[in-house]
Parts: structure tokens; sequence; C-alpha cells
């Protein structure tokens, strides 16, 4: 049997690419200009064979030996070692496999996934609506289930997030919270981040409710006793003329407190509203009116950028809570 310090003398023979050099017992050394090999010469099913058992000096004379004897235990059991290594890399192949999904799986956590999700949406949805469900997740959502990677996710843990809210009479909120965990969760199930989407169904959690819709005043009576009253208001010029602009106007508070001049085109009655100040995607799109705004501007002066400054300077918009004190709009 080779020693340490034979093995290590050995050198490759000039005339040759490779030589054997016998340990005993079929092992042998196969010896190149750039590394030594530990090998074994069997025949199995009547066919001769060669398992390589490793490189010197990552494996000594003493575990190849004992290789040796493991490999010849499998031959005389009717295993092919060669056959027998190969199943054993593919299981380690499939072991680091598993080890890598389970790892990835722990890292796609609820908020993980709900970012991403945010992230593929984002570029068609206007920057307040984003915030509204950031704040809506990291108040509602992510507090409870946002470190639980979504694999691990059941149907327990979804309703959960919604009865707590439900229990605080909040069910318009329960009801959009419900929505946007369903959205996330078949983002994941559509990415085969998860088997099945973890939720019961709405109705056996999020009672029936009336939400507060503002509904248009359709009866011409009705609409009579508001613009009497909006005449008869007593509070600032501006506040008048907003509760105007919006009989004359389909449009939400924000979108005309926000409204600046350079968005009127008044000779054409064309008001470009940007998309920021809209409840839309990020893209603007104007709208034909009939505008009163050119009598509107003359009568305030036109003093600053904004079609509605406040009283407390011109470069501030009128609040929302100055539309609302006026008692003639919700």
């Amino acid at each position: 049997m080779l020693t340490v310090a034979e093995i290590d003398a050995l050198q490759k023979s000039e005339k040759k690419t490779a030589d054997k050099v016998a340990d005993g017992a079929g092992l042998y050394l196969f010896v190149t200009k750039r590394s030594k090999v530990w090998k074994y010469l069997y025949r199995f099913d009547g066919k001769q064979n060669t398992l390589t058992i490793g490189k010197y000096p990552e494996v000594g004379p003493k575990e190849a030996r004992k290789r040796l004897n493991e490999a010849k235990a499998l031959v005389s059991s009717g295993v092919d070692p060669n056959f027998h290594k190969r199943q054993q890399i593919s299981q380690s192949l499939a072991d680091i496999e598993r080890e890598r999904i389970a790892s990835e799986a722990d890292m796609n956590t609820f908020k993980v996934v709900a970012n991403k999700w945010l992230e593929l949406h984002g570029h068609s949805w206007t920057d307040s609506h984003i915030e509204k469900l950031v704040g809506r997740l990291e108040n509602h959502v992510f507090p409870f289930v946002g470190d639980v990677p979504v694999s691990k996710l059941n149907k327990k843990h979804t309703a959960a997030v919604v009865e707590n809210i439900v229990k605080a009479k909040k069910f318009e909120t329960a009801s959009r919270i419900y929505q946007i965990m369903k959205s996330i969760l078949v983002y994941a199930n559509d990415r085969d981040l998860i088997d099945s989407v973890p939720l019961v169904s709405k109705k056996s959690l999020v009672p029936a409710y009336s939400s507060n819709k503002m509904h248009a005043i359709t009866d011409e009576n009705v609409l009579g006793e508001f613009l009497r009253a909006v005449n008869n208001y007593q509070g600032s010029f501006i506040t008048q003329c907003a509760l105007r602009m919006f009989v004359y106007l389909p449009i939400r508070q924000g979108e005309f407190r926000s409204a600046h001049w350079c968005e009127f085109d008044l000779e054409r009655a064309v008001w470009t509203i940007p998309a920021a100040h809209r409840k839309l995607p990020k893209f603007e799109k104007k709208q034909p009116r009939k505008l009163f705004a050119n009598a509107f501007g003359k009568a305030s002066g036109c003093y600053s950028s904004r079609i509605a400054s406040s009283d407390r300077g011109r470069v501030i918009c009128l609040s929302k809570s100055t539309i609302g004190e006026s008692g003639l709009y919700e």
C-alpha cells in the first residue's frame, strides 16, 4: 500500500499521458501532470467498470481505502457503486433544491409579496391611491400577517385580520381590506408562491352594511332649495363660488380645491385636470365643461395661481373642512 510520502513523490512519466499506480485490492492512483485521483477498478454484471473515489490530497490514503471497502460491499450486495453514487448525487441535489425552495418561501412574507404587488401596479395608479393602499396595509394587515410567509398563511390568519376590523364596526374598511388581501394572494397564487388562496368568502366575514354614497340631486325642487341656500350663504365669497361650481361640474372636492388657473382654457371651455388630482390612472384627461369660471375669475381678481385659494394665503388651497362647514356640501 502507498504511503503519503510515496504519493507526494509520484510524478507522471514523460512518455505517458497518465500513470496508474496501484495501492492494492483494485484501488489505484491515476496520476496526471496536474492531479492525482483515487480510482477503483471492479467488475459488475460481467463488465469492467471504474469508480472515481476522490482527489488526492482532499482524500487521503486512509479515507480512500475506507471508501474502497464501502464500494466492495455494494458490489457484493449486487449494487453497482457508480449507480449508487449517481443516486447519492441526485438525492443531494434534490435536498439542496428543497432547502432553496423552503428558504425562498420563508423570504416571501406577506409584506414582501404585497410590496411586489404594489410595485407591479404602481405605474398605473395615482400616488394618492397608492398612499391609501399602503396606509391600510400598514394599519390593518402588516401588524398581524406581514411577517408570515405567504406559503404558511391559512384561512384563520386572513379571517382574523378582517374580523378584527369588523369588531370595531368599520364594515366598509373591512370590506376594502378583504379585497386588497385577496388581490395580493391571487398575485401570489399566480406566481406559484402558494397553492391556493387562503380566504373564506367575504359574506362570512363582513356583515351587510349601507355605505354613505353622495347621490346627485335629481328633484328640481330640492335643487332650487339648494341654489337659494347657496345664494343666501353668508360665508366667504370663495366658498360660495366653490359651492356653485359643484352644481355645474360633476367633480370631486379635491379636484376643485387643487385646481390652478393654468389648467383652464376659458376660451375653449376646457378644463384639463392633472392625473394627480383625479382618482384615475396616471394620465391627464381633457374634459370639456360648461364653465362659468370666467366670471368667477374676474370676480376673485385672479390674484392667485389657484382657482380656490384660502383666506389664509393665496398659495394655500381652500380646505375640505371650509366647504364642509358651510353645511351645504358633504
